[in-house]
């Protein structure tokens, strides 16, 4: 029964939304059905527990006709009726949050009356209400472009007399709203272009970015059109400047954006990081760690009061590669408590032994590790990749040797591994055992053979299309090349 639309709709909602949902139902102006109030109550009783126990259809049958025998039809109907009172409430929910939608209505409602004093009244609070609003998003234009036609059309049917810039600042409202719309869409359409290498049809893109690109000086102080063209440029050309210029745009002008939008917007500029860093562009490793820094002070990477054990581990091991050492400790512990419970302790203790790598602290590295619950299949993968180099820093080589067997087995075992991940792991663990071996030779082999097998190592690694944590393999070859050649 826990498989109902109406049960699964109803698990959504937090005990204070379910608290209200009973109130509406309870209202007769919207409900008169005794039999969705009995059942309404039983599923307020039950809360959370909406599992297949509670929600069995013959118990619940019994709970609303008692003494009668089960009828399913007849279910079905207390549920239809509860599931459409269920959206009805949801759509007021909604309504009730957007007071500019409500008072537009109201507007409407009031002119359809012919309450024109109180229209006029409602109609001005409502512009300056908009007006001193801190948020200029799309939403923000569009809704002075409503505003504004309900205006005009007040002053063309009932008011036909005096000056009136109603039309004005509808046209001025709907030109914000559609640019900005469309830079949007334009930079999501880039975006997805790239990742999914579909095509989009955008007829209209053409001539929007050509007005910019002619009167981009007349939207600057327009936030919603100025910073997505800015992004748009980003993505699209191959100038960094372009990154920059948008980035201080940005940072001027966050403010008058939504938490929801900027965590998107903020997205757009760490995937322009990862690109260039993958690019062989090193100096946006510090721009996403700056990035990543701004996103925790406000809080746009915190998902329902958690940070997603994802961010904490990218943040610490770019902080790590910046050797932003004494920061990184400080983010791990602090942020600790942030973590989902169920994968608190995992994370945990994997980020603290790969900032403990990375301070030379080897034998912590090893004891935290023993931590790590292996069943999960990412700490696993990454656990065994901090081992691998640990024991290769320690010197531990048998260690090493016989990690890099049990590993490559299983990774010929696992079938559930993508391709490029398999890949990546394989040529780190199979290419750190033969720099493992030449090390451990350095004082036995000749040099001849020692620059040989070198050379070797160097060209199958910069050959190397995906190695994970390549560039800890070439710092070791490298500190290798000034044994041999001291």
């Amino acid at each position: 029964m826990i498989d109902n639309k109406l049960t699964k709709l109803l698990s959504t909602l937090s005990r204070k939304e379910l608290t209200r949902f009973r109130e509406f139902v309870h209202s007769p102006y919207f409900n008169k059905h005794k039999e969705v109030r009995t059942l309404v109550r039983y599923f307020d009783k039950i809360y959370p527990r909406l599992d297949k126990g509670n929600c069995d259809r013959e118990k619940i049958f019994k709970k609303i006709f008692p003494g009668e025998i089960h009828d399913q039809p007849k279910l079905a109907v207390v549920f239809t009726y509860t599931q459409k009172l269920i959206e009805d409430f949801l759509t007021l929910e909604q309504v009730r949050e957007d007071k500019y939608l409500k008072n537009r209505l109201l507007l409407k409602g009031l002119r359809q009356r012919k309450q024109f004093k109180l229209y006029e009244s409602k109609l001005g609070k409502t512009k300056k209400s908009l007006e001193y609003h801190a948020i200029r998003d799309s939403s923000y234009h569009q809704r002075e472009y409503q505003l504004a036609v309900e205006a005009d059309y007040f002053y063309t049917t009932i008011r036909r007399k005096g000056k009136d810039l109603s039309l004005d600042q509808q046209l001025r409202s709907l030109d914000h709203y559609y640019l900005a719309e469309k830079l949007k869409s334009a930079v999501e359409v880039q975006i997805r272009r790239k990742i999914l290498k579909q095509e989009y049809l955008n007829p209209m893109m053409k001539p929007v970015l050509g007005a910019m690109e002619e009167y981009h000086h007349l939207y600057q102080e327009i936030p919603a059109i100025d910073l997505y063209y800015r992004i748009f440029l980003m993505i699209t050309e191959e100038e960094t400047h372009y990154y920059f210029d948008a980035l201080q745009t940005l940072q001027e002008k966050e403010r008058f954006f939504p938490k929801e939008e900027l965590a998107t917007i903020y997205n757009y500029f760490q995937n322009y990081c990862i690109g260039q860093i993958n690019s062989n562009n090193p100096a946006f490793l510090k721009e996403i760690f700056l990035l990543y820094q701004l996103q925790l002070q406000q809080e746009l990477i915190i998902d329902e009061g958690y940070l997603s054990d994802l961010h904490y581990k990218n943040i610490v091991t770019t902080g790590i590669r910046l050797q932003e050492l004494e920061w990184v400790k400080q983010f791990i512990e602090e942020y600790r408590v942030a973590l989902r419970p169920a994968v608190r302790e995992n994370a945990y203790s994997f980020n603290l032994a790969s900032y403990y790598h990375a301070v030379g602290k080897y034998d912590e590295v090893l004891a935290l590790l023993q931590e790590v619950a292996y069943s999960d299949f990412r700490y696993n993968l990454g656990a065994k990749a901090l081992l691998l180099r640990t024991y290769y820093e320690q010197g531990s080589f048998e260690a090493l040797y016989s990690l890099v067997d049990s590993f490559l087995q299983f990774l010929h075992r696992n079938e559930q591994l993508a391709d490029s991940r398999r890949s990546g792991y394989y040529n780190l663990f199979r290419l750190t055992r033969r720099v493992a071996h030449l090390k451990a030779n350095l004082a036995y082999w000749n040099a001849t053979k020692c620059q040989r097998e070198w050379g070797r190592l160097q060209e199958d690694i910069e050959d190397g299309k995906t190695i994970f944590n390549k560039t800890w393999l070439v710092q070791q070859l490298h500190k290798l090349n000034t044994g041999l050649t001291d």
